[in-house]
């Protein structure tokens, strides 16, 4: 059967073959929001109630989304449903006011249809928590249940009705008892053992309001149940995703993410059309998970697969450019802050951009967008210790430290600053709590960069005082701690690291150098390329290693290559590459090549004693070739 709906919003009305809306913003099950109202024609109109599950699970959706998701369900095929009048036929409901449909019930008391659409209309009206928003609660209810009365057959004025319930639970907890509507859902199932819709939203309830996780999963089984009896693939998937939630609430991890998988892949079968945006929510539910097993990038793909599905909530946006950041990965965290910049230019948004442009080592564009944003406000934290970072790399540690030391107070005052924001978001914390995290970097970095690492090691744990997960944290202190010469707390603070990121180049690769100045050859190597097997074309630091495991091996020609390789990609970083490329020139009698390197290692490092001695031992062979 062909289901068609007229969508009334705040835009001119269009005409799409479903609508499913969501509720005041949470992903509990929810009808229709203030902004969106929908009825059908036909026998069709009994189902549209399927939007009673279109919303995810508490927080997987954004408001916006909530109003656009569309998506076609069968209608039950056998509804027992008197004859629409012509009356009924015609009228646009979603178009009329309170005063105009009390007109028609004043010549047609007894339509059971109008009742239904009086009921809905209250609904739709109680924007807000006061007085006002209960009285047109009251009044739906009270309307709803004289259309049930009229016409007691009908599904779609009974799950009107529950939405009535739930938005009074919600709103007026202590004036309502919320055992009224578990009795009216239990009520519902008795009077329709076929509909997958009571159950679900009883079994959400049990593991929402009620607490109770096993009566919650045998209901939602059951929903599951009838809708793979009766092929509703969006009520299964909804099935499913509560499932996921009720399973990782009990810790059943395995489970958890068996179910938000198979929801995940059922939405994945759909190919989306021009007038269909579907529910990212087990994406969303996905990531979750993950972050909550410590498995960042994993987490950070469900959360860029939740955002590529709804392109235009600039919340999903910005959670999965945060999430790619916790996993390291700075070039999709770019493509998805810049996503959220196309839908809300914000400076904290900004600063985030040019964090991860400094990161990208694009420091001109790093630059010119902190230069922006201070421009607009000359007192901007994250732009100020943007050019902190810019001031380390120029190697003026000096304002550098000064710029971070005067924003550090703010910094730590905007994250209490933001909490106290109503309606704030936990990205929007996070990306206060960067900054700050961004300013002990910066500061460890200057330490680091001086040879001063006992000092760094203090700076990295302050950041990660703040933020647990922060790879650069976790990286710079496990080097620090290979650069004070504790070896065996490096090791095992990068065996940390490699449990979580098991992928990660940088930590693969300084790996291979501890083992490296262990004496660890052979192990060493296999780090080395196992770190160039995930990138080779960007990262020195592997090729660097496999040039000093080969020199030591007398394999110069090899060695070779590999500091030419290093050099190549990036001569301002690292010194020992330079240092290893030099030491074989100068064995070749190739000494102005040797110095240049060398006199380069200084620049990066000056406080290499190694190039210290290779410029000795160049000026011995310059000396000795001359006098002869």
């Amino acid at each position: 059967m062909q289901l068609w709906v007229w969508v009334f919003g705040k835009t001119k009305f269009q005409l799409c073959k479903s609508c499913a809306g969501k509720s005041r913003g949470s992903c509990g099950p929810g009808i229709l929001s203030g902004k969106t109202r929908c009825f059908a024609v036909g026998l069709s109109v009994l189902f549209l109630a399927a939007a009673l599950f279109s919303g995810c699970d508490r927080m997987d959706v954004s408001p916006n989304t909530q109003n656009s998701i569309q998506e076609t369900t069968p209608a039950p095929p056998s509804i027992s449903q008197r004859p629409l009048t012509d009356a009924e036929s015609t009228i646009n409901w979603g178009s009329l006011t309170e005063q105009q449909i009390h007109q028609i019930l004043a010549d047609h008391p007894d339509n059971a249809k109008a009742w239904m659409e009086l009921g809905r209309f209250y609904l739709n009206a109680s924007q807000g928590t006061n007085a006002e928003a209960k009285r047109k609660l009251e009044l739906a209810d009270q309307a709803l249940n004289k259309a049930i009365k009229l016409n007691p057959d009908n599904r779609e004025i009974y799950f009107a009705l529950d939405q009535v319930y739930q938005e009074l639970i919600y709103k007026f907890r202590k004036e309502f008892p919320i055992k009224r509507r578990q009795r009216f859902l239990e009520e519902l199932i008795d009077r329709f053992p076929d509909d997958p819709r009571a159950p679900l939203a009883l079994a959400s309830m049990y593991n929402y309001e009620l607490n109770l996780p096993l009566a919650a999963e045998e209901w939602a089984k059951k929903a599951l149940k009838l809708s793979q009896q009766k092929n509703y693939g969006f009520l299964r998937r909804r099935a499913q995703q509560l499932l996921g939630r009720i399973y990782m609430k009990r810790g059943k991890t395995s489970r958890a993410e068996y179910y938000f998988t198979e929801a995940a892949k059922g939405l994945k079968e759909r190919k989306p059309t021009g007038d269909q945006i579907y529910w990212a929510c087990p994406y969303s539910a996905l990531g979750e998970l993950y972050t909550m097993l410590d498995k960042p990038n994993k987490a950070a793909k469900s959360y860029m697969d939740a955002a590529d599905l709804e392109r235009d909530q600039k919340d999903k946006q910005l959670l999965a450019a945060y999430k790619a950041y916790v996993a390291g990965d700075y070039k999709n965290t770019l493509k998805y802050i810049d996503r959220t910049l196309a839908l809300e230019r914000k400076s904290t948004y900004l600063e985030f951009r040019g964090y991860i442009l400094l990161y990208l080592r694009r420091y001109k564009k790093a630059k010119s967008l902190f230069d922006e944003i201070l421009s607009k406000d000359p007192s901007d934290i994250g732009a100020r210790v943007g050019h902190g970072h810019l001031a380390i790399i120029n190697k003026n540690y000096r304002y550098a430290d000064e710029l971070f030391k005067d924003a550090e107070d703010d910094a730590v005052a905007r994250i209490k600053g933001v909490r106290q924001i109503q309606g704030w978001l936990q990205t929007d914390v996070d990306l206060a709590r960067l900054t700050v995290e961004m300013i002990y970097l910066g500061q460890a970095w200057i330490e680091a960069n001086q040879n001063r690492h006992e000092t760094a090691i203090e700076f990295y744990d302050k950041a990660l005082n703040v933020s647990p997960d922060n790879l650069l944290a976790q990286l710079g202190k496990a080097n620090s701690l290979g650069g004070a010469k504790r070896l065996d707390l490096a090791e095992e603070a990068y065996r940390e690291i490699l449990k979580t990121y098991p992928e990660n180049p940088h930590a693969l690769s300084e790996m291979g150098r501890i083992l490296f100045n262990k004496g660890l050859d052979e192990e060493a190597e296999k780090y080395y390329k196992r770190a160039l097997e995930i990138d080779s074309g960007h990262y020195t630091c592997p090729y660097e290693g496999l040039g000093l495991v080969y020199l030591k091996r007398g394999k110069t020609d090899l060695a070779r290559k590999n500091f030419e390789k290093a050099v190549k990609i990036n001569p301002n970083m690292e010194y020992k590459k330079l240092n290893g490329l030099a030491e074989i020139y100068i064995n070749e009698g190739k000494y102005k090549k040797a110095r240049k390197l060398l006199e380069k290692s200084m620049e990066n490092y000056p406080y290499d004693e190694e190039a210290k001695k290779l410029i000795k031992k160049l000026d011995s062979a310059v000396n000795t070739k001359r006098a002869e």
